[in-house]
């Protein structure tokens, strides 16, 4: 089935798992886009009756230069002047359908909301007004269909030139239901901007990614199936439970490096340039593992992604994401530089 050495299904759950995501989805890399089918199910894990939810949609803080995220940056985004980007460099995402199971269609009962800074031309949270009143304790599940596409690299998330990609914060997320420091329930579920960090439930994580088949994929989690589709793609299927986040890579030239720590698969994808780094990269990795063990807590997933950007898409790079890390590296770093 090509499936990694690594079995991702915990025999007890680490988390309460309040929001869980399915998709299943398809990359076309020459348009930079994906469409995508999501199934959400979600817990209402308040004391109150939930007559909306609330979701993050990130990559539309990167559609043009009114959303929050681009008027707070004053023109200037990890360096790059962002006013110079021609239109086909933006990205964006969409929700097509979203639907009850077994019960109401919500898609025209959905509307972008600016709980911040009112700034209207923001879009990076959706509201979505339910039919019926929701339970405390009472479970939803949400089909979703969405459409996104990536922008040139900025902040991390996207594409650079015409083969590299990093997808995160890629897919509409749940916002987090919770009690607020008023004591009051609500939404904690902000609008991208500059100084917030990323807020999610945790939750188990199934994605299915169908690519061309010249491609090679990372992600979070455990690669659990794989199949040839007979036209030119490959459908993977990764699997990660209790964690608040999926992120993925797509990149023709990775050098696949891959080691064994106690229980864990360390797995590195890293550019055929930089390749003779990879051996530097998975001892810092089992080092790292195993000063954390001794002095903070065993890393509890059973693989940990490392990827190294091609240095054109090093803008990607020196993030963290559940279960998959972003670093960089260039060709030539002398044997000192750890």
């Amino acid at each position: 089935s090509g499936a990694s050495d690594c079995n991702p299904y915990f025999d007890a759950p680490l988390s309460n798992r309040v929001a869980n995501y399915n998709i299943d989805l398809t990359l076309d890399h020459d348009a930079k886009t994906i469409e995508a089918t999501q199934e959400v199910l979600w817990i209402n894990s308040s004391p109150d009756t939930i007559n909306e939810l609330r979701f993050y949609m990130y990559l539309n803080s990167f559609k043009n230069t009114e959303s929050t995220f681009i008027k707070g940056a004053n023109g200037q985004v990890f360096g790059e002047d962002i006013g110079t980007r021609s239109a086909e460099t933006w990205g964006w995402i969409h929700v097509d359908q979203i639907k009850v199971r077994g019960g109401a269609d919500l898609s025209d009962r959905t509307k972008y909301i600016q709980p911040d800074d009112g700034n209207i031309e923001d879009q990076s949270v959706l509201s979505i007004d339910l039919m019926e009143g929701l339970f405390p304790g009472d479970t939803l599940t949400l089909d979703m269909i969405f459409r996104a596409k990536m922008p040139e690299i900025i902040a991390r998330a996207g594409y650079s030139r015409d083969d590299y990609f990093l997808f995160v914060h890629w897919f509409p997320q749940m916002g987090v239901y919770e009690k607020l420091m008023s004591g009051e329930w609500g939404w904690n579920c902000h609008q991208f901007m500059q100084n917030t960090e990323f807020y999610a439930d945790f939750g188990v994580y199934d994605v299915s990614i169908t690519a061309s088949n010249h491609i090679i994929l990372g992600a979070s989690g455990c690669l659990v199936d794989e199949k040839d589709n007979g036209d030119g793609t490959i459908t993977s299927s990764f699997h990660v439970e209790d964690v608040i986040d999926f992120a993925w890579t797509a990149y023709p030239y990775f050098d696949v490096q891959e080691r064994r720590w106690e229980h864990v698969n360390i797995r590195l994808l890293i550019p055929q340039e930089h390749k003779y780094l990879g051996p530097r990269y998975l001892t810092a990795i089992e080092q790292a593992l195993e000063y954390l063990d001794e002095h903070v807590g065993l890393y509890p997933f059973p693989q940990i992604t490392i990827v190294d950007p091609p240095l054109h898409g090093l803008r990607s790079g020196l993030m963290e994401y559940p279960t998959l890390i972003t670093a960089g590296t260039a060709f030539g770093m002398p044997k000192k530089v750890h």
